[in-house]
């Protein structure tokens, strides 16, 4: 299977957007009657091969899906092998569908006498998305072929819903979101409330997780309307609790803290175990966000020991002055996440943060170095910035001012269009503090010249931090609650 991160798609093909017209069968490489003459495992081994996303598949793949014995799925490997139909892995049994057929499959699947076999085994093959490592991959290699599949809306979202643990453990936002938003806009106009609400709350989710948090919003919004009423319970309550995240990213902390009340004590109704830790969760990380890091460890005290939940736990503790069992923390929250990229990556930025307390740049460095890779691959904006900040805290303690002011200038371009400004405002504080190190520095050495250009730098960026630490002093939505 490739990496989900990186899939190829098919020529003229844009995920979830249909084409006007499929392209024109490439008859000289594969022309009809060919596939006619084939027996018919071999044809159904060949639909197989163009529904999976290109890469390897397994003999195993073969005989459950295309309901195949593993003998006739061999047996057809080596007749498709031998008209050069397939290519063969260096070590069988796998194999993948030659490039050079390809487009011709496309044609031959939408054809009416092999939509049977086809839709056959779409919804054996939709039936493993659920707990498949590569169910994103899949996922997306079905939507993107829906110019030929019979896929209905309703079809695409229970695919998508079958693969979202995967899409969100993977953090395949910036693949997902041009998905998403065109399905939303096919939802909008259907009359199906369920499943426009399920798709406007997804892709709020990716808009959110990208750093576009005023879409987010919008989306989440549209989807707590669709979703109001006594039969969705449940999807308003998520609803909800996605929402509560975005109004705590834009430090709405009493809006935040009411939406997570509100969704907990309709988990709590609805007896959903998953929804109240959730919820529970989302509480803590605004007690922590607003300083209150006893209060976040009372309402952990007895919650199951997740990657989530440690994570928090261990952020109480270094709130609380207490490094070392923060770290222990940090590494156990790390060791749980291991699968889960977005919280593998924010497992290692607090394993940073912690040994940089700790006076371990070394360490520290290499953990939030780590972090930024995995961060920058998920698009996740906000941690990525608060963990660069980190790591220019440690060049300028190293002196290694240059490397502290490109990645902190780089961090506040970032920033620009966002409405994060707390995060924002760190980002120019620790500027400030790499500048002023950087003027001493051409003090020491009696470098006027750089004095001179860094002074109405300095300015310039001091300005910018007190207009913004006013702006926040006046800023009514971020007050903390009592």
């Amino acid at each position: 299977m490739p990496d989900e991160g990186h899939l190829p798609q098919p020529a003229g093909l844009r995920p979830g957007i249909p084409l006007v017209s499929p392209p024109a069968p490439c008859v000289g490489d594969f022309p009809a009657h060919t596939f006619h003459d084939l027996m018919e495992s071999e044809q159904r081994l060949l639909l197989l091969a163009w529904l999976l996303p290109p890469g390897w598949i397994t003999q195993e793949q073969v005989a459950w899906i295309g309901q195949l014995s593993v003998k006739e799925a061999l047996a057809a490997a080596d007749g498709l092998l031998q008209r050069q139909l397939l290519v063969a892995a260096p070590q069988p049994p796998r194999y993948c569908l030659a490039d050079m057929v390809r487009p011709s499959v496309y044609v031959l699947a939408s054809c009416p006498e092999n939509q049977t076999a086809v839709r056959s085994m779409l919804e054996r093959l939709s039936g493993l998305l659920l707990g498949t490592p590569g169910a994103a991959a899949i996922a997306y290699h079905l939507l993107s072929l829906r110019a030929w599949l019979p896929l209905s809306l309703t079809e695409c979202v229970r695919i998508i819903d079958a693969a979202w643990p995967c899409i969100r453990h993977r953090g395949m936002w910036s693949l997902w979101l041009p998905v998403l938003n065109a399905l939303c806009e096919e939802a909008a106009q259907t009359s199906d409330p369920e499943t426009a609400s399920l798709l406007f709350r997804w892709s709020g989710v990716a808009e959110r997780e990208m750093g576009n948090y005023e879409q987010a919003e919008g989306d989440l919004l549209e989807a707590l309307r669709l979703s109001a009423g006594w039969t969705m319970q449940q999807q308003y309550s998520r609803v909800l609790l996605e929402l509560a995240v975005v109004y705590r990213y834009r430090y709405r902390w009493e809006t935040a803290r009411s939406i997570a009340l509100y969704a907990r004590s309709l988990c709590e109704q609805l007896h959903d175990l998953s929804g109240m830790e959730w919820a529970l969760h989302e509480l803590a990380q605004l007690t922590l966000d607003t300083e209150l890091p006893a209060e976040a460890l009372e309402l952990l005290r007895s919650v199951r020991p997740t990657a989530r939940a440690i994570s928090l736990i261990c952020q109480a503790h270094l709130a609380l002055g207490n490094p070392r069992e923060a770290l222990a923390l940090a590494r156990r929250a790390a060791d749980l996440a291991v699968g889960d990229r977005p919280n593998q990556a924010r497992a290692q930025a607090a394993l940073g943060q912690v040994y940089l307390e700790l006076a371990d740049l070394k360490q520290a460095e290499e953990s939030l170095t780590l972090a930024l890779g995995l961060l920058e691959q998920l698009g996740d904006r906000r941690t990525y910035c608060r963990a660069a900040v980190n790591l220019a805290r440690i060049y300028q303690l190293q002196d290694r001012l240059d490397e502290a002011a490109a990645l902190l200038q780089n961090v506040i371009d970032r920033l620009q269009a966002s409405d994060d400004h707390q995060g924002l405002t760190a980002a120019l504080q620790n500027l400030l503090a790499v500048y002023v190190s950087q003027v001493d520095q051409a003090l020491a050495t009696g470098n006027d010249q750089a004095i001179a250009l860094l002074v109405p730098v300095i300015r310039k960026v001091d300005e910018r931090w007190q207009a913004l630490l006013q702006r926040q002093a006046h800023d009514p939505g971020r007050r903390r609650w009592k």
